[in-house]
């Protein structure tokens, strides 16, 4: 028989994508017992996030698994912002060497590949669980602790109690809609059609050598440049058009014969989505803390959505466990949503104004969009740092100041770096 206040786990990680993956390993370098569950007994075998930054890079490689990923990413490339006559009206570009975080500042990536590397780092740590096909149905949060019933793959049902509960459930997150957390929204809801492709050898020579946000009144485009054969392309869906017909190949190749023949390339994935901005107005509940998408969605224009996750993961879990080893108050860990709700605004912000330009469809404002991007790019023709976009944190245990850095991103140790991809 328990005791009051006994736990069969320090924490219990709902949900085991990017996000849950990194709390999961950052919970077992500092040792704390540790259940992850997700509903899906594998892998997802598509890309759907494509970017990270050189934040996330040396999250990575301090959980010691940087050259492993090295195979699996390659640096990201400009961007440039083109009007419907292919006039250039934006750059934006990585800072230049030598590197703050002595990593590239960006990066493109094969997600499937990553998420394999961060599993299998998980299962070196002897306290960290992982039940696959498990689904939680119920958590309950006392003074002295909470309890999450799950149903495991083999129709068993579970109840076990933990201290906390990091709830990384995605966009969806059935943790959220259970206990009626309500999203911020911040006005941006966009229907687009995501396409990734497999160049085949010796194709694809003619494509830009940059990626490309087409700023075209017709149809607005996004074009990425993925990590080795990979490319994606990002469709606008007119209002015509509905998310099942757009996702047919047929319509697809039609789509992409505006760069590639039919033979040049394989369909890896063409999926739908509507690109949202939200932000949850609380990002704990008692016991349970709200990362990733389940906090939090980022359109893509800025390659920042599964950033702003691991950044969530790698905040919260060196104060959870301060609090576990009576380091720290338990009032530490109000200072998780402090910081990184404004972060995540912010950036989701910046992203949206990204968006709202590339997603333009009246030709007078269009033209009066490209006008001003022109006197902008004649004042500043090499364009915009990208890591200029991102802010420091501005509230909370390490919030900025006026004397010093605090709040922002400390520089790396050269000596620390080992096979750093550039």
């Amino acid at each position: 028989m328990r005791n009051e206040g006994e736990v069969d786990f320090d924490l219990v990680i709902v949900g085991m994508g990017p996000v849950g993956a990194v709390a999961a390993n950052l919970a077992g370098q500092q040792g704390l017992r540790t259940l992850v569950l997700d509903k899906s007994l594998s892998i997802y075998d598509k890309p759907r996030a494509m970017g990270f930054d050189h934040e996330i890079m040396r999250i990575l490689a301090n959980l010691g698994i940087g050259e492993k990923v090295s195979s699996y990413v390659m640096p990201y490339r400009p961007s440039e912002y083109r009007t419907t006559d292919s006039s250039v009206i934006r750059r934006i570009d990585a800072a230049k060497p030598p590197f703050l975080l002595g990593w590239a500042p960006n990066y493109v990536f094969m997600q499937p590949q990553i998420e394999a590397v961060l599993r299998e780092n998980a299962g070196r740590f002897s306290s960290v669980t992982v039940e696959l096909g498990a689904e939680v149905t119920a958590v309950e949060c006392g003074s002295d602790g909470a309890s999450a019933t799950v149903t495991l793959a083999s129709g068993d049902e579970r109840v076990y109690r933990c201290a906390y509960v990091l709830a990384c459930d995605g966009g969806t997150s059935p943790m959220r809609t259970r206990l009626g957390l309500e999203m911020d929204d911040l006005d941006f809801d966009e229907p687009w059609l995501v396409v990734d492709v497999v160049l085949k050898d010796g194709c694809g020579e003619n494509l830009p050598e940059t990626n490309v946000q087409y700023c075209e009144t017709e149809r607005p485009a996004t074009f990425v440049i993925g990590a080795g054969r990979i490319r994606r392309w990002e469709f606008m869906i007119n209002t015509d058009e509905t998310p099942t017909a757009v996702a047919q190949p047929d319509f697809v190749r039609q789509l992409l014969s505006r760069w590639l023949r039919p033979d040049e390339y394989e369909i890896w994935r063409a999926s739908t989505y509507r690109f949202h901005a939200l932000v949850l107005g609380s990002w704990r509940a008692g016991r349970v803390f709200f990362l990733g998408d389940a906090a939090h969605m980022t359109p893509p224009f800025l390659a920042q959505g599964m950033c702003q996750g691991v950044r969530d993961a790698a905040n919260l879990l060196w104060k959870l466990a301060l609090v576990h080893r009576g380091i720290a108050k338990p009032a530490l860990l109000d200072s998780y949503e402090l910081e990184r709700a404004p972060h995540v605004r912010q950036t989701t912000v910046v992203t949206k104004a990204l968006g709202t330009l590339i997603c333009e469809r009246d030709p007078v404002a269009a033209a009066h969009r490209d006008e001003l991007l022109l006197r902008e790019m004649a004042l500043n023709p090499e364009g915009t740092v990208r890591q200029t976009l991102i802010p420091g944190l501005k509230a909370g245990f390490l919030s900025a100041s006026p004397h010093g850095p605090r709040g922002m991103l400390f520089p790396q140790p050269s000596r620390l770096l080992k096979s750093a991809p550039s």
